[in-house]
């Protein structure tokens, strides 16, 4: 057993127990810590941690690639922006509930993996062949897809590429959009601390869902490398899986620490310090942070 088998054999065990940890304190900290300026974040939180755990879930149990949440921090990103240029609730949630069609591209992708036929045998045969230097003792028999040129294949590849590209483009618009709405027309209607709790909120949208873009162009970078430059990189077996899990893990540190009542509520648990309600917390965390930004 070479270094590389034994470190993911250790990795994943501590992956997963890490990522249990971390979504048990966000289940926690979304129904207890919730302040009233974001109690409709809730509707997004749920099913994005949910979503995040299963694959997290599916990541540890067939140490394969997983879809990382992005389109669901999208749609929460999505959500805040509307909610910032349309006043009226009801015109808000319709631009929200537009963006639901996303969620087509990996159902569509999914099914059309799907129609073209399979032959598990010659596809354990050919990646023999071409990779002679691998080691696939530890796999037994495994099978995949033999068409891999089938149209249905080809455009799940450009379809997938492309929304791992358009993500984190939309999302860095709609931030800078939901951002300027904020500095401009809110800051007159809302309170100086709210709004600085919505800026930190958006900024970690921001970074969540650029977290596709972060773990899937070096996955692309070493498959363009092994396809056209004749060697293969060893450790290439292992790099898909392990950026792919990454966001599992990023995901709730990134929600822990830029949703503020979540993160003040960490650092007192490990400094001890007792819990207070969550709206005197919250008011006295903006209080200080606005503050600190005037001087």
């Amino acid at each position: 057993m070479d270094a590389l088998q034994i470190f993911f054999r250790c990795y994943w065990p501590a992956f997963y127990f890490i990522c249990l940890c971390l979504h048990l304190t966000m289940y926690t900290l979304i129904y207890h810590r919730t302040s009233r300026i974001l109690t409709t974040l809730r509707y997004f939180l749920y099913p994005a941690t949910t979503a995040n755990f299963v694959l997290a879930t599916l990541a540890f149990a067939t140490q394969t690639m997983v879809t990382v949440t992005g389109l669901i921090n999208l749609h929460t990103l999505c959500y805040r922006t509307m909610s910032l240029k349309y006043l009226d609730s009801y015109e808000a949630d319709k631009a929200t509930l537009r963006f639901s069609w996303h969620y087509l591209i990996p159902l569509v992708t999914l099914i059309l993996s799907y129609l073209p036929p399979q032959n598990h045998a010659n596809v354990y045969m050919e990646t023999l062949f071409l990779h002679p230097d691998y080691n696939f003792e530890i796999y037994k028999n495994f099978g995949g897809f033999a068409n891999s040129h089938h149209f249905c294949m080809t455009f799940n590849t450009f379809a997938l590429a492309l929304t791992t590209i358009y993500v984190p483009i939309i999302g860095s618009y709609w931030k800078y959009v939901a951002l300027k709405i904020l500095r401009s027309n809110i800051s007159s209607m809302t309170s100086n601390p709210s709004r600085i709790m919505l800026e930190t909120l958006i900024k970690g949208l921001s970074l969540q869902v650029l977290l596709p873009l972060c773990c899937y162009v070096p996955v692309t970078i070493v498959y363009v490398w092994n396809k056209y430059s004749g060697t293969q990189i060893l450790i290439s077996q292992y790099t898909l899986p392990f950026l792919g899990s990454l966001p599992c893990i990023f995901d709730p540190l990134l929600q822990i620490y830029f949703i503020m009542p979540y993160r003040t509520t960490i650092r007192n648990f490990f400094v001890c310090n007792p819990l207070t309600p969550i709206s005197r917390q919250a008011r006295g965390e903006l209080t200080r942070l606005y503050e600190t930004r005037r001087d």
